[in-house]
């Protein structure tokens, strides 16, 4: 379905307000994936880790909001 909807897209064969829907509705969808899965953590097990493990978590999220950073500042989204 998600290389279909890129062809369609890319093609010019659905029309402009179709391709708004389906990218708001494809926005809400991940969005609600990402928070069942926070949903689903459970910080007592995630404290029962080695603090080494904590700690490559800990770097690799300031990591990730750099980049994050980063790019809302050179592409200003």
């Amino acid at each position: 379905m998600f290389a279909a909807l890129v062809i369609l897209a890319n093609v010019d064969v659905l029309p402009d307000t179709v391709v708004a829907f389906a990218s708001d509705v494809s926005r809400w969808c991940l969005m609600i994936a990402i928070s069942a899965l926070g949903v689903k953590t459970s910080l007592v097990r995630f404290a029962k880790v080695r603090p080494s493990y904590g700690l490559i978590h800990l770097a690799e999220t300031l990591f990730l909001l750099l980049i994050a950073l980063l790019f809302v500042m050179c592409v200003g989204v």
